[in-house]
Formats: C-alpha cells, sequence, structure tokens
C-alpha cells in the first residue's frame, strides 16, 4: 500500500513542492526530486510533515479553535478550551492523521480520518493557499481504501467548500444545520475515485 502512495505521489504533477528545499548536495535526487533511497516516512519528515501522537491533542485542539472560528462567521462558541483538548484525546486514539510542522517545528495544520471519514484538516491562517493542505490531502488519501471519501463542512466555510471542490469532491447532500449540534448548514462532500 505505501508503495503504491508513494507512486502516485511521485507520478503526481504537483507532488511535493516543498521537497525542493532540500539540498542536491545533501542527498542524490532522482527527476522527481525525491531523495534516491528515501521511504515515503523519510520524504514526508524532510518536508515538514509527521504522522501525528497522541501527545499532539494540545496542538491540534488550539489549532482547530483558531481555524474554525476565523474561517465560520458566527461559529458558536459550544465547548471551551479543556473540552476540545478531551475531545481531539479521543479523536487522536481513534483517528489516523498527519501533522503539518512549522520551522519552528510547531504544529501549524493537521489532518485526521477514519476509514473513508476525513474528520478534520485545519491550518493556521498563514499557511493557507501554500499546498500544505492539498499535500495533507494526498497524504490521507492514499491510505484511505475504497472507492469514496467523504467529509463534512460548513456551508459558509467557503474557502474549506472551494479547496474541496478544486480537488474532485462533489457535493452529495446540503443539511439546513440540524444534523450537527452548532445548528449551521452544513455540506456532505464525496469523492468518488
Amino acid at each position: 500500500m505505501a508503495a503504491a502512495f508513494e507512486r502516485q505521489l511521485i507520478n503526481s504533477k504537483d507532488s511535493f513542492p516543498l521537497l525542493r528545499t532540500v539540498s542536491p548536495g545533501a542527498h542524490k535526487i532522482d527527476s522527481c526530486g525525491i531523495p534516491k533511497g528515501k521511504t515515503l516516512f523519510s520524504i514526508i519528515l524532510i518536508m515538514g510533515y509527521r504522522p501525528l501522537h497522541l501527545a499532539d491533542a494540545a496542538d491540534i485542539a488550539k489549532i482547530h479553535r483558531r481555524a474554525i472560528f476565523s474561517a465560520v462567521e458566527k461559529f458558536p462558541d459550544l465547548h471551551t478550551p479543556a473540552q476540545d483538548l478531551d475531545f481531539f484525546n479521543s479523536e487522536l486514539a481513534t483517528s489516523k492523521g498527519y501533522a503539518y510542522l512549522g520551522s519552528d517545528e510547531e504544529i501549524q495544520g493537521f489532518i485526521l480520518w477514519r476509514e473513508n471519514w476525513i474528520n478534520h484538516l485545519y491550518l493556521d491562517s498563514e499557511i493557507l493557499r501554500l499546498g500544505i493542505g492539498s499535500n495533507l490531502l494526498k497524504f490521507a488519501s492514499g491510505e484511505i481504501e475504497g472507492p469514496l471519501i467523504q467529509l463534512f463542512t460548513f456551508q459558509s466555510n467557503t474557502g474549506a467548500v472551494a479547496f474541496y471542490l478544486k480537488h474532485g469532491f462533489t457535493i452529495s447532500r446540503a443539511g439546513d444545520g440540524s444534523g450537527n449540534q452548532e445548528g449551521l448548514p452544513d455540506f456532505l462532500l464525496i469523492l468518488q475515485r
């Protein structure tokens, strides 16, 4: 599975734009810009990406809070930061995910998924539109099995809606907000592969 995912990423036109920062003197670079002899995991680490761990709950809870309140107008503040931390401790225990680390080695974005559902993809606002969300989505898509990927996003989060549509998702269903605790209209988006 990892080898197929690695081929998919290597063959993609926009794969790993940040990898170009690796010094050619430090590694031999193949025609795709990938250091020869590196595994997918080491490629991810070179680029500032790594798998999420249980110890990351506090960092991702803070990113989630900052990102959702800046992206969704009038987002209701239903939970305390402590409740967010408890929630993300539970999410990390039952999900798979990757983090993006900034130059200071702090998490600045993440994706979490379970089975064929992407449950969370959040980035700090200063790293939006740099290809980081696209890479996180590629990592998850490469590990999600089956022909379908699903997620929900709020209709008012127009940046997220545009992002997912750009990546081939389609709106499967529009909800009126009665199906989520925030009471905000949402979209079910799907990607058929």
